[in-house]
C-alpha cells in the first residue's frame, strides 16, 4: 500500500507540472498572437486599450514592439528551464518505466494467455496490465501535450507585427523563431522521447515479444 500511494504520487505529479509547461505555452502563444496589444513597463507586459495603442506609423512602435518581443524571449526561455527540470526529476524513473514496461507487458500478457480465464491469477495480471498501461499513458500523453503546444510557438511568432517594425525586430524574431523551432521535448533518460508514437511502439514491441514467446 506504501508503494502504490508513493507511484500513484509520482504519476500524479508529473501531468500537474507538464500541464504547468503546457499552460505558459498557451500564454506565450497567446502574448505572441496579439503583441502589438501591449506595452513593456519595467520589464512586464501590461495590456492597454485600443485607443491608448502605439500606432504601427508612429516610429516609437518598432522599439516597443521589440521592448515586448524581449520580454517573450525570456518567457520561452523561462519555459524550456523549467521543462529541462522536470525532465531531471524524471529522467531515471521514465526511462525505467518504458524500458521495464515493454517486459512487464509482455510477461503479463503471457500470463493471461496460460491462465483459466475467471481465475483469480486471470483477474490478478489484467487489472496489473491496465494499470502498467495506464501508467506509461500518462507520461506519454502528457509529453506529447508538451510537444504540440510548444510547436505552436514558432507559428505564434510569426503573427507578430513584424511587417511594421524595423530591422533590429526582425533579427529578435529570427533568433526566437530559431529557438521555438525545436520545440520543447520530455525525453525519458535524455534518450527516449515521451510522446503518443512512443507508447505505440512499446505496445507494438511488447505484443511482438509476446507472440516469441507465445510460439516457444
Amino acid at each position: 500500500m506504501w508503494n502504490t500511494l508513493i507511484c500513484l504520487n509520482l504519476d500524479t505529479f508529473y501531468p500537474a507540472l507538464a500541464i504547468q509547461v503546457g499552460l505558459q505555452c498557451d500564454i506565450l502563444c497567446a502574448t505572441l498572437d496579439r503583441l502589438h496589444e501591449f506595452v513593456t513597463v519595467s520589464g512586464q507586459l501590461h495590456h492597454v486599450d485600443e485607443g491608448l495603442r502605439i500606432s504601427p506609423r508612429s516610429l516609437k512602435f518598432s522599439n516597443e514592439m521589440r521592448k515586448n518581443l524581449l520580454v517573450c524571449i525570456k518567457h520561452h526561455q523561462h519555459i524550456i528551464a523549467m521543462s529541462s527540470e522536470i525532465e531531471d526529476i524524471y529522467r531515471k524513473s521514465c526511462f525505467a518505466l518504458i524500458i521495464g514496461g515493454v517486459f512487464v507487458i509482455c510477461t503479463s500478457l503471457l500470463q493471461l494467455s496460460i491462465a483459466r480465464v475467471g481465475s483469480l491469477a486471470y483477474l490478478t495480471n489484467l487489472f496489473y496490465l491496465i494499470c502498467m498501461n495506464t501508467e506509461q499513458f500518462v507520461y506519454c500523453w502528457f509529453g506529447n501535450e508538451i510537444i504540440v503546444k510548444s510547436s505552436r510557438i514558432y507559428r505564434s511568432i510569426y503573427n507578430t507585427p513584424w511587417i511594421d517594425c524595423d530591422v533590429k525586430y526582425r533579427r529578435l524574431l529570427i533568433q526566437m523563431m530559431g529557438q521555438a523551432r525545436r520545440g520543447i521535448n520530455q525525453r525519458a533518460g535524455g534518450i527516449i522521447s515521451l510522446s503518443t508514437g512512443t507508447y505505440a511502439a512499446v505496445l507494438r514491441t511488447s505484443y511482438s515479444y509476446f507472440t516469441v514467446l507465445r510460439q516457444i
